[in-house]
């Protein structure tokens, strides 16, 4: 666990650094490699108080080493007395899925914070041309994003472009054009729609060429988007509810935990039944960590033992038989 004080700060509600520091050490026990950083600042007492916080799971890191390349980062205040800013950075898996990667709990909505959660994501995750950033936030983000990660591409989020769009031109025929324009593939087809744009509004097209065609297009993307447009996080509602830091710490955990032991248990309907631990493709008898993801599924682990052991394949084994042989005389 890394700490920094941070004693010009406002405390952010009245959660003792103590009680955040067992549950850490407890959590990193069970979960080696978990990457924690939290700043604190003491209150009228002297006592630790908790300030901002980033979490990445290990599980979460070797899992996107696995997944699509692609990073989507949002943010949103916390239903908390005072105005915290949580900002989760989600994965997606082959099935378009996303999966929590890193979580920042900061004291607001500001360049700083992102600022400060970028640089601590930049640690963890490799910054290469293979990788993809989506970000809503580009006037908080994109110079921390191309300082941190200057190789990996930055998109916009393509919904939050298509709101300011219309939010900006009350028209919707530009924000249909700028939407068919980032759908495109074909460099072709882009650039005629981009024709419509600028004829019907030059000062949309200045701010889109502003903002670089390779950021919200995928014609002229540079890295592999896998259809993703949108860097909204389906998870951030249910986590900003969470009343205090503690509880979002539980809820975390609970989250990730049984979401990747519910996709697990489905990614194994779809393998014929497989673990990472190879056992159970060896042995056709279900693992521990199979028979985790069974019991959360409601599935009989019997299911997962491999038809040879079954009672009819053992019957099979010795339902041959040798025929009795033929009396005969033998040779003096």
């Amino acid at each position: 666990i890394h700490q920094t004080s941070a004693k010009k700060m406002p405390n952010n509600h009245d959660t003792s650094y103590s009680d955040i520091l067992r549950y850490i050490s407890s959590l990193q026990k069970t979960n080696p490699n978990t990457v924690v950083d939290i700043e604190t600042q003491p209150d009228s007492l002297g006592r630790n108080m908790f300030r901002c916080m980033f979490l990445s799971y290990a599980a979460s890191r070797r899992a996107f080493m696995h997944s699509p390349q692609v990073i989507i980062i949002c943010g949103n205040y916390l239903n908390w007395r005072t105005r915290s800013f949580l900002i989760v950075a989600e994965g997606i898996d082959v099935e378009r899925q996303q999966f929590p990667l890193a979580f920042g709990v900061l004291d607001g909505d500001n360049t700083s914070s992102w600022k400060w959660f970028l640089t601590k994501l930049a640690t963890i995750f490799e910054d290469r041309p293979e990788l993809t950033i989506f970000s809503p936030r580009f006037d908080f983000t994109l110079q921390t994003l191309s300082l941190q990660f200057p190789l990996a591409e930055k998109a916009v989020c393509i919904r939050q472009l298509l709101l300011n769009i219309q939010q900006s031109y009350r028209n919707p025929e530009i924000t249909g054009l700028v939407q068919r324009a980032s759908y495109e593939y074909s460099k072709r087809r882009f650039l005629a729609c981009y024709k419509e744009i600028k004829k019907m509004s030059p000062h949309c097209e200045q701010y889109l060429k502003r903002l670089g065609f390779e950021r919200w297009s995928m014609a002229f993307s540079n890295g592999y988007r896998f259809d993703v447009y949108s860097a909204e996080v389906n998870d951030l509602r249910h986590l900003s509810r969470q009343n205090s830091i503690m509880g979002l710490l539980h809820y975390i955990h609970w989250h990730v935990s049984s979401q990747f032991t519910w996709r697990y248990g489905k990614a194994m309907e779809h393998q014929g039944y497989s673990c990472s631990c190879v056992a159970l493709q060896k042995m056709l008898v279900p693992c521990e960590h199979s028979l985790v993801a069974a019991q959360n599924l409601g599935i009989s682990p019997l299911t997962l033992v491999g038809s040879v052991y079954s009672t009819a394949q053992w019957l099979k084994t010795y339902s041959e038989y040798l025929q009795p042989y033929l009396k005969f005389r033998t040779m003096r």
